[in-house]
Parts: structure tokens; C-alpha cells; sequence
């Protein structure tokens, strides 16, 4: 059984900020068609043990709210939203999900471990924790693992138990790379919240041949997300880190805590991994 020390952790990984303004939105105000494809294709890592069977294959999962989870103030976005999520990942071909390195570092990862489509807001008060059998997969393999803080290789192609049902393998970059200034946008599961679109965001400097910074929302959580570019729809790059960024701050005059708002700057943002470095050595 996974502890909750493992749980915490992956949680507690450095991916994460806020650039002077919350842009993460719910999938039922997705802006455009491209944002619910990305949705569509993106999935939620959740910890087999909060998932209940249900008699005909499906489950509904269980946890605390995100402000029980990180002690957030009341009025912080989101705080009464279920925050049952590990990490984030992506489809890369039928039956082939790509996510953090990190994210599947240990054998239980893929034992463990669900990976789940369909885990959003319907409204703002309707939380789908219901899912059926065909949104729910098992990790039957991990294909390739790399978690490489000296050379920022940190990526996971993971093979899951039956090929995806009703849903498209989002389409990676080819041979046409982003550049500095290139708006930029990104789905996954902050704080292991239902998922959140990013649709403003750009890259904004580079300190590491294999990544770059982007001005993108992202919070523990977001591990694993795909990071677009808007101009093509194409996936750039993996979200794997935020730069020794912190979440969160406390309120002293609330005794509880509040996102950390950065400023948007050249040089500044969460990091992500070129997806290259999948075919690239």
C-alpha cells in the first residue's frame, strides 16, 4: 500500500506558480475547441485506494477538498473542489500515456496507480468523481522511465492495460520547435484538483538545453501535463518542475494560506522538458 508520506510527496514537487494573474479555468468554461481537445486527451494519476468499484467495472473516487487538503483560506479558487489527483499525463497513441518521470519513479507507481479520463467540473458546483469503465486505466508497463535532475530528462511513457476508448492521442511537436515569446497553454490537474485549462502563458527564457520557462499556472500536480502551443495545437513540451517555486503562503490574518503570485517576466516560469527528449538520447 502507498503511504501517505509517498502521497504528500508527489504532491510536494516544485511545479508550480502563479504569474500575476490565476488564469486556470474549469473544463466547462474551455474556451475554444482546441482547450477540449486537450482536455479531452489529457488523464489524472489517482492512488487505487481512493477509488470505490462499482458492480458494473466503473468507480467513483474519493478524498478531501483541495482547501482541507493545503489548509487554504475559504475563498481561495477552488478550495471546495475534490483534490483526489497524483499527477498529470497525457495520450501519445491508443494505449500509450506520456507523464513526469518522477511520476512513475517507483514499481508501485504503475501497481498502485489508476489513470483516469473524465476527471473535471461539469459546473461550477457538479464534480465528476463518477467514471465509467472506459475511463479508467491500469498501468501494464512502464515503456521508458528517465528522472534526471542533472540533465532535466524527466519523462514516462507508460503502456496502460487495453487501448483508450473515445478519445484522440493528442499530436506532439515534429521538427518545427517554439521560440521565445511563443504563447503557450497547458491542461492537467493542480493540486490533484479536476482539470484546469492554461490558456495564457508564453515562453519566457530557457536554462537547460532540454527545457524551458513558461509563464503557465501550474501546482504540484500539474507533473506530467501537456504544454501546447496555441499557434498549431501541437504539444511542446512536459510539465516537470517549477523552478524552486512555492504554492503557497500563509495569511496570518486568516490562519490559512493563499496561492503565491508571481511576477510575469523574462527568465521566469515553471519548467518544461522539450517533448524531443522522447526520440532524442
Amino acid at each position: 500500500m502507498i503511504s501517505t508520506l509517498v502521497l504528500a510527496s508527489l504532491l510536494a514537487l516544485p511545479d508550480r506558480a502563479v504569474f500575476v494573474d490565476d488564469d486556470r479555468v474549469d473544463a466547462y468554461e474551455a474556451p475554444s475547441e482546441l482547450a477540449r481537445r486537450v482536455i479531452e486527451g489529457t488523464a489524472v494519476m489517482f492512488y487505487g485506494g481512493s477509488l470505490t468499484a462499482a458492480a458494473d467495472g466503473g468507480a467513483t473516487v474519493e478524498g478531501s477538498t483541495y482547501g482541507e487538503r493545503f489548509g487554504l483560506c475559504p475563498d481561495a479558487r477552488f478550495a471546495e473542489q475534490p483534490a483526489p489527483g497524483l499527477c498529470s499525463g497525457f495520450l501519445v497513441a491508443p494505449d500509450l500515456v506520456v507523464t513526469a518521470g518522477h511520476c512513475m519513479a517507483h514499481p508501485f507507481d504503475c501497481t498502485n496507480n489508476v489513470w483516469a479520463f473524465g476527471f473535471r467540473m461539469d459546473s461550477a458546483s457538479d464534480a465528476r468523481t463518477r467514471f465509467e469503465p472506459d475511463d479508467l486505466y491500469h498501468c501494464k508497463a512502464v515503456v521508458n522511465q528517465v528522472s534526471d535532475s542533472d540533465t532535466r530528462r524527466d519523462f514516462a511513457v507508460v503502456r496502460l492495460d487495453r487501448p483508450v476508448v473515445g478519445r484522440n492521442p493528442l499530436k506532439l511537436r515534429g521538427s518545427d520547435p517554439a521560440t521565445l515569446g511563443e504563447p503557450l497553454a497547458l491542461a492537467g490537474y493542480p493540486g490533484g484538483l479536476p482539470v484546469k485549462w492554461v490558456g495564457v502563458g508564453a515562453w519566457t527564457g530557457s536554462t537547460h538545453p532540454r527545457t524551458f520557462l513558461a509563464s503557465l499556472d501550474a501546482f504540484g500536480g500539474n507533473s506530467g501535463s501537456p504544454v501546447v502551443r496555441l499557434s498549431t495545437g501541437e504539444v511542446e513540451g512536459i510539465l516537470i518542475a517549477g523552478a524552486g517555486h512555492d504554492d503557497y503562503a500563509p495569511d496570518s490574518a486568516g490562519g490559512c494560506s493563499r496561492p503565491i503570485v508571481y511576477p510575469d517576466e523574462p527568465g521566469r516560469g515553471v519548467e518544461v522538458e522539450k517533448i524531443s527528449n522522447l526520440w532524442e538520447r
